[in-house]
Formats: C-alpha cells, structure tokens, sequence
C-alpha cells in the first residue's frame, strides 16, 4: 500500500488480518491513525510509516503488539516521543525515527523495549535528553543521536549500553566530553563525534573503550589532545582530528596505539610533529593512511621519513606552504618503503629537485598539482620506475625537457594541463606504456613532426585550449593506438590530408572548436569525428559528424 497517496485510514480497515505480519503504509500522505488501527493485527512483525505527514503517533497503538520486530516511523512530522507512545511492543529490536521534528523525548520513552538493538533519532530537533532514557535498552548496538541540538550529555547517559557497537553523536552543539561520558562503553567500536562545538576533551574520556576502532572528532574547536588517548583505546585503526584548531601533538599522546592505520589531521595550524624518540610512540610501522593536508609544514616532517612508517601507503600534504619536499638529511638518510601515494598540490614548491623523490621507491601516483613549480631538476623522476600516474597540472611550467621525464617506465597518466609550456620537447622512449597524456591549457603553437613518436600505447591525447595554428601531417607518427584526440579551442583553421592516416584504424573522435573549417563542423562549435560510422547526428548544439573508416 506503500506510495499511493493514501490520506486516511479506516479504523476498521485491517480487521479480520490476524495473520498479517508485515504492513507498508510508506510514502502516503497520512497525518493521523486510529488509536486502534492494528489492534486485529496481533501478528505483525513489521511496521512501515516512513513518508508520511504524521504529527503524533498515538497512545496504545501497539498495546497488542508484542511480537513486533521492526518499526519504521522515519520523514514524518513527529514532535515527541512520550512515555506511553509504544505500549507493549516488548520485543522490538528496530526503531527508525530519524528526520522528523522531534524536539522532545520522555524519560521513559523507551522503558517498555529492552529488546531494542538499533534506535535512530538523528535529524531531529533534540535540545537535550532524559538522563534515564536509556537504562531500559540494555540491548542497544547502534544508537543515532547525530544531527540534533544536543548541548550536553547528562550524568549516566549511557552507563547500561555495555552492548552498543556503534554510537552517532556527530553534528550536534557538544562543548566538551567528560571522563564519564563512555565509561561503560566497553563494547563500542565506533564513536562519531565530529561537527560538534568541542574545545576539550577530557583526560579520561575514552577510557576502558578497549574496543573502539573508529573515532572521528574532525571539524571541532580541539586545541589540545594532552595524554587523552594515551593508554586506550588501544585498538583504534581510524583516527579523524581534521579540521580543529590542533597546533602540534606531544609524542606522548597517541602512545600505545599500535594498530592504528588511518591519521587524519588535515585543516589544523600543525607547523611542527616530534619525531620518533622512543618505543611506544604513535608514530607505527602499523599506519597506512596520513592526512596533513592544511596545516603549516614547510617541508615533509622528519617523522614521515624516519624509517618507523613501514606501512604508509599514502601521505597528503595538499596546502601546506612547502618550500621543499625534504632537507639534505632526510633525502641522504630518509626511507618511506611502502609509500604508494603522494599529494602535495597547493604548496609553495618552485623546483622538484633532483634527489627529492628517491626515498619512495614504490611510489605509484604523484600529485604536485595547482602550486609554482616553473622547474624540474635532471633526474627527478628517474628512481620512481613503479610509478604510474603523475599530475604537475597547474604550475608554472614553460619547458619541460625530455630528459626531465627519463626513468617513468611503468607510467600511464601524465597530467600537464593549465602550466605555461611554449614548446614540446621529443618525448622519450621510458614513456612507451604511457596511456594518456593532456597538455591542455598551455601556450603550445605546434606538435612538431615525431615528437609523440615514443608514445607507442598512448589511447588519449588531450591539447585543448592552446596556441595551435598548425599541426604537420607527421604530428601523430607513432600513435597507433590512439582512440580519443582533443584539438577543441585552438586556432586551427584545417587538419592535414596525412594527419590521421596512422591513427584513424582506433581513433573513435576527435574534438575541435574555435576557428577550424575543415568540414567537420561550424566556426565556434564543437564537432566530433567518430570513425567507422557513415551518418552525421546533431544533438544539443554539439556536431557529431560520424565519418567512414576509409582515408581522408
């Protein structure tokens, strides 16, 4: 019966359902139910309501409903849940109340479900809580509290949920975090904090959470963490603190967390992390994951390449005001094995130097996108013979010899878009197994004849929005597997009869716009040429001119 615009409800409507046990009322447009609508169902196990424009839900409803399971109330209009709101329903184990207008919930709102594992209260309009509201779900696995007005936690608040698994207090009004606040959590392996008002969080708050996994406070007003997670919880693998007003951390404060693997403390005023100093620091071989994107490193921290991050995968340091990626010391002495994953765009980088990368040797992707770099120094790349995607969109770059680029054997994205390169050197022959290779938005005039030549596995060719006036019939020599070509806002005014003579067996389109008139579409309007096909279609002010495979 779900979706059918139903407005009202007879009361006698499901007499003589002694059998029914399950019931969809959703997505209709009821405001109100008879007191008694289900009290000839005593067989229902499940319950849904979500969708419409109920206001109440009234007493005694389910007084007759022991054996129901699961009840859905989600995106309705509801304004309290009282003390009598879901009678006898002793065996209910799933509750969804989430995005209504809740503003009140009565102290023994829910006293009469003990059996209750997961209860969803979040975007509601909770100012505050009954202290006692949960001592009767002793059962609870997952509670949603998120995206409420809650300003505090009352004394006891959780002190019976020893079975809660998961709880959601993110996106609330929460100033601080007590001792006591999770004492008798032991069970609880995710805690949402994030989004709240926080300033402190006390010594003790997560103590005897010896099963927490997941805790996120990002996006806080957290100044300091002191010894808070010191000596629990001691099997926490995710760690979210972005986004607060950190300015360091002691090397005491994560010790002891040595499974840890996930770090994020980007959007912080961090200028400075201690480096390893002694055993049981958090800085672990165990850590995968490292977010310091947004704080105010001048280069990568010592503790970063120190040789204790065995497993570091990835490393961001996106909007940092990098001046260099490592001193003297750290490229003669670093080691980062196992890194995968490097982001720095944003920075205040000019020059990659020649010695810089080659502490990652298993480096896979490379990101030093939207900074200043007008410089790559001889050799830069030559020691990362894994890696496979290299973005440098973004800069300053006016030339980039082809030596600059020797060593990338196992490259496949190259991403030169939006610098200022004049010229195309010969590309080398280390870029054989390059896929694709975008150089738009610079100030290119010409591809000169064979200098894509070594591009033998190269299938995307992307030089939109730059000087071209010319191309010679010898430009894509080589380019054999080439299937997708971008010319769009160029000054071309006709492609040679040669151009596609070696490409045109995979080429599926080629895009142009700007002054081209070659026949493959108007001055001013994009045209694609898709090979293989015999009839021209117009769509949406695009021109896809669908051409034969034979030769031009």
């Amino acid at each position: 019966m779900h979706m059918n615009q139903v407005e009202h409800v007879d009361p006698s409507a499901f007499t003589g359902n002694r059998l029914l046990q399950s019931l969809d009322l959703s997505h209709n447009r009821l405001r109100a139910l008879p007191a008694g609508l289900f009290a000839r169902c005593p067989a229902l196990r499940t319950v849904d309501l979500n969708g419409n424009h109920l206001h109440q839900i009234p007493d005694g409803l389910f007084d007759a409903h022991s054996d129901l399971k699961e009840l859905f109330l989600a995106n309705n209009n509801l304004l309290q849940i009282a003390n009598e709101t879901f009678g006898n329903a002793s065996r209910l184990a799933v509750l969804h109340l989430q995005n209504n207008a809740i503003e009140r919930v009565e102290a023994n709102a829910f006293a009469a479900l003990p059996q209750l594992a997961q209860l969803h209260l979040n975007r509601n309009q909770i100012p505050e809580l009954p202290a006692m509201v949960f001592h009767a779900t002793k059962g609870l696995t997952v509670l949603s509290l998120d995206g409420n007005k809650l300003n505090d936690l009352p004394e006891g608040l959780f002190s019976q949920l020893a079975n809660i698994r998961e709880l959601r207090l993110q996106n609330n009004r929460l100033t601080s975090v007590r001792a006591d606040d999770f004492a008798s959590l032991t069970s609880l392996q995710e805690l949402h904090l994030q989004q709240n008002r926080l300033q402190t969080v006390g010594d003790a708050a997560f103590v005897g959470l010896h099963n927490l996994q997941h805790l996120n406070v990002q996006g806080n007003q957290v100044r300091q963490l002191g010894g808070v997670l010191s000596s629990t919880p001691t099997n926490l693998i995710s760690l979210q603190l972005d986004a607060n007003a950190l300015t360091g951390l002691s090397a005491s404060t994560l010790r002891g967390l040595t499974v840890l693997e996930i770090l994020g403390l980007n959007g912080n005023t961090i200028a400075y992390l201690p480096p390893v100093v002694a055993p049981g620091s958090f800085y672990r071989a165990s850590i995968v994951t490292l977010n310091l994107a947004f704080n105010e490193f001048d280069m990568i921290p010592h503790f970063v390449t120190s040789d204790s991050l065995e497993s570091l995968r990835s490393l961001n340091l996106t909007g940092n005001p990098l001046r260099k990626l490592l001193s003297e010391e750290q490229q003669n002495v670093g080691r980062v094995p196992a890194l995968e994953q490097l982001t720095a765009c944003s920075t205040a980088l000019t020059n990659i130097a020649s010695n810089e990368l080659g502490i990652f040797p298993k480096l896979r992707e490379l990101r030093l996108c939207d900074g200043r770099i007008t410089r790559v120094s001889p050799g830069a790349f030559r020691s990362l013979s894994q890696l496979r995607s290299l973005d440098l969109s973004g800069n300053a770059l006016e030339r980039l010899p082809a030596e600059r680029l020797r060593g990338l054997h196992a490259l496949r994205r190259l991403n030169l878009t939006q610098n200022m390169l004049r010229e195309l050197d010969g590309l080398p022959a280390d870029l054989a197994a390059l896929t694709s290779l975008d150089l738009s938005g610079n100030a290119l005039t010409d591809i000169p004849p064979e200098t894509l030549s070594a591009l033998t596995a190269l299938t995307e060719l992307r030089v939109a929005d730059n000087r071209l006036r010319r191309l010679d019939g010898r430009s894509l020599t080589g380019l054999s597997e080439l299937q997708q070509l971008d010319l769009a806002d160029n000054a071309l005014p006709r492609l040679p009869l040669q151009l596609l003579s070696t490409v045109e067996v995979r080429l599926k389109y080629i895009a142009l716009t700007g002054e081209f008139q070659g026949g493959f579409g108007r001055s001013g309007q994009r045209c694609y040429w898709a090979i293989g096909r015999h009839r021209c279609q117009v769509a949406h002010g695009i021109f896809l001119l669908v051409m034969p495979t034979a030769k031009m």
